[in-house]
């Protein structure tokens, strides 16, 4: 493993720690405790994770962004494309279009991110 990928993981560890616990102890349904766990993640980047997960990552984004913020509905003014308040009506709107049992897999994906960063932080392999 390289020492690359070691530091990349501790580096994202705590946000994505922080995504895990919205999950777990959060209010509310899956979607409403996924929200939170999607702010805790919206600052990083795929190239910020180790090599290995910066797929599993942006698919987690792509799916939890997934609708346009215009769907929530049409008066809804569209934000400049790439801006952070673009990201947060994405997200607003994805959540409250999933099924929950989308949201229990974007959550499970979160979930499997996470352990495979704790052993890679921890310099082991899965």
């Amino acid at each position: 493993m390289r020492k690359a990928d070691e530091a990349k993981a501790n580096d994202v560890l705590e946000r994505v720690t922080g995504a895990v616990k919205a999950l777990c102890v959060g209010r509310g349904d899956v979607r409403s405790r996924l929200t939170t766990a999607i702010h805790e993640l919206v600052p990083l980047r795929a190239q910020d994770f180790p090599t290995g997960l910066q797929d599993q990552f942006r698919k987690v984004m792509e799916a939890a962004t997934k609708y346009d913020a215009s769907d929530l509905d049409r008066s809804h003014p569209l934000y400049p494309a790439g801006s952070w308040n673009e990201r947060q009506g994405r997200i607003e709107a994805t959540m409250r279009r999933i099924r929950r049992s989308t949201g229990q897999k974007i959550a499970q994906d979160i979930w499997s991110l996470y352990v495979k960063l704790r052993m890679i932080a921890e310099g082991t392999t899965w």
